[in-house]
């Protein structure tokens, strides 16, 4: 049985799993977890991506007001 502890870090709610239950499930630190009621998938996380679009969300965030311009 895997078990997750529930707790908040910087304001955010996290589930916590420990590194042997996560060697369990195949997942590593960046993948993306569905649950439903009957079964848990893990996503594998492309961390190039994942950087890529953390920089593509700042972007948007610094230059806001010039993206609402262009896009009138």
């Amino acid at each position: 049985m895997i078990h997750l502890k529930i707790s908040e870090v910087a304001g955010k709610t996290v589930m916590e799993l420990n590194e042997a239950d996560l060697a369990k499930l195949g997942g590593t630190i960046g993948d993306m977890v569905k649950l439903d009621e009957s079964a848990i998938e893990i996503l594998s996380g492309d961390s190039e991506t994942e950087r890529q679009l953390a920089i593509a969300r700042q972007v948007m965030v610094d230059y806001r007001e010039t993206l609402d311009a262009l896009a009138r």
